[in-house]
């Protein structure tokens, strides 16, 4: 996915009253932006924030952060009207003081998983993992306190 930012902002209409930069290419149901490469769809929105901030964490979505009367929403592929979220939803991600988010997990029955409480364990073919898989890879078990 090497798109340049000149390539993309071509792609784009800036909005003056808002600020928003409306994709002008296909969009999917709900609105968003569609982008290919690597014969994959890709949300535009994700690519225009990686181009002009950072890579998005695994386990991570993008979030409009700008109020719905002040952004036109998913076709928006303005930066700064995004933020990192721990779900689509969600509030938004929790950020370390050196400005990067906090990545972690949460186990199967929704306990936090934090470096103080997770032991990592490689697993063996046929050994059955967290997802259930029975594929080799690495399980992750939370161990907590009573």
């Amino acid at each position: 996915m090497n798109f340049t930012r000149k390539q993309l902002f071509s792609l784009v209409k800036v909005l003056p009253g808002t600020g928003c930069w409306e994709f002008n290419g296909s969009r999917d149901k709900y609105g968003y932006g569609r982008m290919f490469a690597d014969n994959k769809e890709i949300k535009a929105h994700r690519v225009f924030y990686e181009a002009w901030i950072e890579p998005v964490p695994d386990r991570f979505f993008l979030r409009h952060r700008v109020p719905k009367d002040q952004c036109i929403g998913h076709a928006c592929c303005n930066p700064d009207h995004l933020q990192t979220a721990l779900s689509a939803k969600g509030a938004p991600a929790p950020i370390l003081a050196d400005g990067n988010p906090i990545p972690f997990r949460v186990c199967p029955k929704g306990h936090l998983m934090t470096p103080e409480n997770t032991v990592v364990e490689r697993t063996r073919p046929g050994k059955s993992m967290v997802d259930g898989s029975g594929q080799q890879g690495i399980g992750y078990f939370a161990i907590l306190a009573a």
